[in-house]
């Protein structure tokens, strides 16, 4: 027997929707060269549906690759949900890799358009003449140093000038492709990662877990994580979803700037790499800056070392380790202190917090000997490869005929060397 539930898809136009609708006069700010650029949910809201019209009228079409270059602003976020929401699949190039790499990620993606902020436009104007499938740029702000190598291009204001307010969302089946990112390739070429909205949905959805990161209405979220990277950390679409209050740094990624913006906004949580982090406690230690209102900091991307975490503890500010990877959307496990932990000395609490923590509602893992093909115990001493799966970790990298070693068994194979302790 089967459940009588509706059948009804998981898609980024509903989150688009419902915060439009439920959250109109929500704040998105971004750090520009002009100071603040501040406005709406709804003014927010009607600029994305003429971004798509104007996608539209470009010939995008369902399942194109639309690519961005850039870094994190307010016209990042529309394209975060104008393109998934039409059917196409955005595509976030790191504007810090080689020249080799990118030409080798536009080329695979076949990546239709470009969108690039204009401080960038040099980057992608030493390869433009190797790109072979790209059929127009779209330049985001001001680009001085600009020599006209990106043709055809257009100013993105000029894009969607005069297009409508409004647009009709194609029905779109919840696992078509809505994003795409490539791994770094440490051996060989990167790898495409292609999130569906299924996927992406139900990771929002964890991520406002209150054993997630905990993320609602009332929260200011700054995303220091860059959009390019495993959809920042899935902060732009769950912040849409819950209707929070967004902060986007811009370029503007020097600690000291960035410990401004935190205060002035009064954000409340914020996720980046250790290494901001190590800078931005120097800053901290050096100068007085009101962080009071920030309650959480997500960290992840390498290894949280301990004396980070005591010194945020000194500050009054509460970090966690994230574990993820980009094929796994890509929160999978969080290092959050249980509750009868809580009332350790704070020695042990700081070693349990130095650890990946615990994997996600939705996230199965298991940690493998593989000279037996054994399960090893968890003992907290016996390592083996974690392997992991769940709703929104990859099955398959973008091109290939067969998932591959890499997800045997319907298993992620991470490669990374892992043991657990009694704790899971």
């Amino acid at each position: 027997m089967q459940g009588l539930m509706m059948d009804y898809p998981l898609t980024l136009q509903h989150a688009f929707n419902r915060a439009v609708r439920i959250f109109p006069r929500k704040e998105i700010v971004t750090q520009t060269d002009n100071g603040l650029h501040r406005y709406t949910y709804r003014d927010w809201g009607k600029r994305t549906l003429q971004l798509a019209n104007a996608l539209h009228s470009a010939g995008v079409q369902e399942g194109d690759r639309i690519a961005t270059f850039g870094w994190n602003t307010y016209r990042h976020l529309e394209l975060y949900f104008a393109v998934p929401c039409m059917g196409a699949v955005l595509h976030t190039l790191n504007i810090r890799l080689f020249a080799d790499q990118l030409v080798y990620i536009i080329n695979n993606a076949e990546d239709k358009i470009i969108f690039v902020d204009g401080d960038l436009v040099p980057l992608l104007e030493s390869i433009a003449d190797q790109l072979t499938s790209v059929k127009q740029y779209v330049i985001m702000g001001e680009a001085p140093g600009a020599t006209g190598k990106l043709q055809p291009a257009i100013d993105y204001e000029a894009f969607i000038a005069g297009q409508p307010e409004s647009y009709d969302w194609p029905q779109l089946d919840e696992n078509a492709a809505a994003a795409m990112c490539y791994t770094s390739g440490t051996t060989g070429n990167p790898k495409g990662v292609l999130y569906s909205h299924r996927s992406i949905f139900l990771h929002s959805m964890a991520v406002g877990l209150t054993d997630g990161l905990a993320i609602g209405e009332h929260d200011v979220v700054l995303p220091i994580v860059p959009m390019f990277h495993a959809n920042a950390w899935g902060l732009p679409h769950a912040t849409v979803m819950f209707g929070s209050k967004i902060v986007l740094p811009g370029r503007f990624m020097d600690p000291l700037s960035l410990a401004h913006l935190m205060a002035q906004e009064r954000v409340t949580f914020t996720g980046a790499v250790p290494t901001i982090w190590i800078s931005m406690l120097h800053v901290l230690e050096k100068e007085q800056v009101d962080l009071s209102a920030l309650h959480t900091i997500v960290c992840g991307g390498s290894a949280v070392p301990r004396a980070l975490i005591e010194g945020l503890h000194r500050k009054g500010l509460n970090i966690i380790q994230g574990w993820g990877m980009t094929e796994t959307s890509p929160l999978a496990s969080l290092g959050r202190l249980r509750s009868y932990q809580e009332a350790l000395p704070l020695d042990e609490q700081f070693t349990i917090k130095a650890r990946q923590g615990t994997v996600m509602p939705g996230v199965e893992f298991r940690v493998m000997n593989l000279e037996t093909g054994q399960e090893v115990p968890w003992d907290n001493q016996s390592y083996g490869e974690l392997q992991v799966r769940g709703p929104w970790v990859a099955r398959a990298y973008y091109g290939d005929s067969e998932p591959g070693e890499k997800f045997a068994e319907g298993w992620l194979r991470t490669g990374d060397v892992a043991v657990v302790d009694e704790e899971g």
